[in-house]
C-alpha cells in the first residue's frame, strides 16, 4: 500500500481486493457456458386465463331510466372508476364526457373541482343510462362494466325514485343553474362592452405596475364605452370557476397581463403539477380557455389582448398562444393595445407611474 500526491495535495491510497463469486450464481447466468438448460425454475407460473365474454359485462337498461336515477352505490362505483389520473392509459372521466358529447370547455371546469365525476354524472343527469353505459363500453372500460353488471344483476343499479342527493328533487340544468345565478351577480351589464382583465402578481414591483396598468384602463376605456372588469371581482362568488367561464364567454374582450409570476404558475400548471390555491386555479382557468378558443378557432386571435408587463420577454411567450398573436408591452405599447381594442386611433395621455403610488 503506498500514497501518491498530485498537485492539490491530497493522498490518495490503493488497496487490493479479492471478490469471491459463488458457483451457483455463474450457473443461473444466462450467458455463461455451464448453464444448465433443464435446471427448474423457482419462480411460480403464472397462468392467464381466457378473455372475458360478453356474458361476464354485457347488460341492458330500459330507455326510460336517467343517469339521476343510480343508487348511491352505483354513484361511488362510477366516482372510484372514473377518477383516474389522466396521465394514464386508462380512460376516465373526461373520455365519458367527450363520448357524451360535452363541450371541451365545460370538461375545463369540471376538471377544477374537488370531485369531476360526480360533477359530470350531475351535468347528465337527464340524460339516459343506457347512453352512459354505451359510453363506458366505447371508452373499453371493461372492468367499469363488469362492476355495474353485478349492481344490475343484483338490482342495485338504479332507482325509480331517483337519487336525489345527486341531482336535488330531479336533474336541473347545470348550464341554467349557472346562468341564472350569473345574472344575478352581475344583473345589467352590457358584456358586450366588457373588457376583462386577468393578471397574477406576486411581489411589490409587479402589484405596483399593475396598479399603474389598471389605472390608465380605467382612465381611458369609459371614453370608448368600455366597461373594465378586473377578474378578483369575480373572486368573491362560491361558484368564481363557473361564474369565471361564463364571464370569459361573453366579455368582448380579454387582457392577459403576463407577468413573471403569471408565467410561474402557467408551466407550473402545463407540468402537471396540482394547484390548490384557488385564486391561481381561476387564472389558470381563464389561460386555458383562451388557449382551447384560440387552437380551436384555427390559430386566430379575435378577441384577446396579451400584454407583456415590465421584466417579461418576447421569447417567454414562444411556448404559449400568445406567443403566436400580437403581442404588446407595458406601458411603450399601451397606445396601441387601445388602438386595437377600440378598432380607432385613441387619443389618450398615459397616466404617470408616480401618479399610481
Amino acid at each position: 500500500m503506498g500514497d501518491i500526491n498530485n498537485d492539490d495535495d491530497c493522498n490518495f491510497y490503493t488497496r487490493e481486493v479479492t471478490i469471491e463469486i459463488d458457483e451457483d450464481y455463474l450457473l443461473e447466468r444466462p450467458n455463461n457456458k455451464n448453464t444448465c438448460e433443464n435446471k427448474p425454475s423457482s419462480s411460480a407460473i403464472s397462468i392467464v386465463g381466457p378473455p372475458l365474454s360478453n356474458k361476464h359485462y354485457d347488460f341492458s337498461v330500459p330507455n326510460d331510466i336517467c343517469i339521476y336515477q343510480l343508487t348511491p352505490h352505483a354513484m361511488d362505483l362510477l366516482y372510484v372508476h372514473l377518477n383516474t389520473p389522466s396521465y394514464t392509459s386508462m380512460s376516465n372521466w373526461e373520455t365519458i364526457g367527450e363520448l357524451m358529447k360535452i363541450d371541451n370547455d365545460k370538461l375545463l371546469v369540471f376538471r377544477y373541482d374537488s370531485k369531476p365525476p360526480m360533477v359530470l354524472l350531475s351535468h347528465l343527469g337527464k340524460q339516459k343510462l343506457s347512453e352512459l353505459v354505451s359510453a363506458i363500453r366505447q371508452a373499453k372500460r371493461i372492468d367499469t362494466l363488469c362492476s355495474l353488471k353485478k349492481l344490475h344483476d343484483d338490482g342495485r343499479l338504479y332507482s325509480f325514485k331517483g337519487h336525489c342527493m345527486l341531482l336535488n328533487q330531479g336533474a336541473p340544468s347545470y348550464s341554467n343553474a349557472l346562468t341564472a345565478q350569473f345574472d344575478s351577480v352581475f344583473d345589467g351589464l352590457d358584456y358586450s362592452k366588457a373588457l376583462l382583465v386577468n393578471h397574477y402578481e406576486t411581489t411589490d414591483e409587479e402589484r405596483k405596475e399593475h396598479k399603474w396598468l389598471m389605472k390608465n384602463l380605467n382612465k381611458h376605456c369609459p371614453k370608448y364605452d368600455l366597461k373594465v372588469l378586473e377578474v378578483d371581482e369575480l373572486e368573491t362568488d362560491e361558484n368564481r370557476i363557473q361564474l369565471l367561464t361564463n364571464v370569459f364567454k361573453r366579455a368582448q374582450q380579454i387582457i392577459f397581463c403576463f407577468t413573471t409570476s403569471y408565467l410561474d404558475i402557467i408551466r407550473r400548471a402545463e407540468s402537471g403539477n396540482p394547484v390548490d390555491n384557488q385564486i391561481v386555479q381561476g387564472r389558470i382557468l381563464l389561460h386555458s380557455l383562451a388557449d382551447n378558443e384560440y387552437y380551436t378557432n384555427g390559430l386566430r386571435n379575435k378577441r384577446f389582448r396579451p400584454i407583456m408587463m415590465p421584466g417579461v420577454k418576447l421569447q417567454d411567450l414562444q411556448k404559449l398562444w400568445a406567443g403566436n398573436t400580437v403581442i404588446y408591452s407595458f406601458p411603450d405599447q399601451f397606445k396601441a393595445m387601445m388602438e386595437r381594442i377600440c378598432k380607432e386611433d385613441a387619443n389618450l395621455k398615459l397616466v404617470n407611474f408616480e401618479q399610481t403610488i
